[in-house]
């Protein structure tokens, strides 16, 4: 984890810097607009891109082989991969 102190700008603004290899490695530059999310446990996400407008979508094919442990773990598995629609076909 890497920490970063909160800086005090102008008369009512914080700000905090960015890693400049995450920087970089997101192809971002100065004056580039970042999203973020204020997640209800208070933390901030910070996003390198604007929100994607194609989702990615992951077909999972579930059969009667599979024990219901499986199958959770499946679109869990899928959840964590990044996959923002999940079509579950029995």
């Amino acid at each position: 984890m890497e920490f970063r102190k909160i800086q005090f700008t102008g008369r009512s603004s914080y700000i905090i810097s960015l890693p400049k290899k995450w920087v970089r490695e997101h192809g971002l530059s100065q004056g580039d607009v970042v999203p973020l999310s204020i997640n209800p446990d208070g933390s901030i996400t910070i996003f390198p891109k604007e929100p994607r407008e194609v989702s990615e979508r992951k077909i999972l094919t579930i059969s009667r082989e599979y024990s219901p442990d499986m199958a959770v773990r499946l679109v869990i598995s899928a959840y964590i991969q990044g996959y923002d629609v999940l079509e579950i076909h029995l």
